[in-house]
């Protein structure tokens, strides 16, 4: 090293990126409304790219929605609830948070824009009286998805949760690797 020359030193974030949990998954619950999100326990978080803007990636077709509501309506099946429906507002908000994870290749309950699952729901003209969002990233198929919301006592509840309506969305980053986000609503009445 020559003399004078700047050594990198971390700052109190960066410590304890390589040693926290790589699973890991919040909830929060306020009033009606719930967020959850997970990442898978091998899949380090991506690091976000400079100011460089790419194009947004493509969400999955609706095959991969359908088998994310099936899924979740096998679940609550198991537990003796009812079945969610799939609602074109929810679903519609889920893929645009899902691509704009993707394009960011950042996992975030709020969006690039700011927003919350919330104002997402209702900029797609979807009124609730509760509502809730799961988001994950790094998982490669429903079914590892799946397991690791399970695995979450907060995504649990909002699978579990009393809705009656849901959305999900799914969308790669150029790395390939994949965003998740499902929506979970009851309507207000209509």
């Amino acid at each position: 090293m020559t003399r004078g020359a700047a050594v990198p030193r971390p700052n109190n974030r960066d410590m304890g990126r390589t040693t926290r949990r790589r699973f890991a998954m919040a909830a929060a619950l306020a009033a009606a409304t719930a967020t959850s999100c997970a990442q898978p326990r091998s899949t380090p978080a991506p690091a976000p790219l400079p100011s460089l803007r790419r194009e947004v990636p493509e969400a999955e077709p609706s095959d991969v929605v359908e088998r994310v509501v099936a899924a979740h309506n096998a679940r609550r099946a198991k537990a003796g609830l009812s079945p969610l429906a799939l609602d074109p507002g929810l679903e519609a908000a889920a893929a645009e948070h899902a691509r704009d994870m993707a394009d960011r290749r950042k996992m975030s309950h709020k969006g690039g824009d700011g927003s919350s699952p919330f104002e997402r729901m209702k900029q797609q003209g979807y009124r609730y009286q509760a509502a809730a969002e799961n988001v994950a990233y790094g998982f490669d198929d429903v079914d590892a998805v799946m397991a690791g919301w399970l695995r979450s006592p907060g995504h649990r509840r909002n699978i579990l949760g009393h809705f009656t309506e849901i959305g999900a969305g799914r969308a790669i980053d150029k790395d390939g690797v994949s965003y998740w986000c499902v929506t979970f609503g009851t309507p207000l009445a209509r």
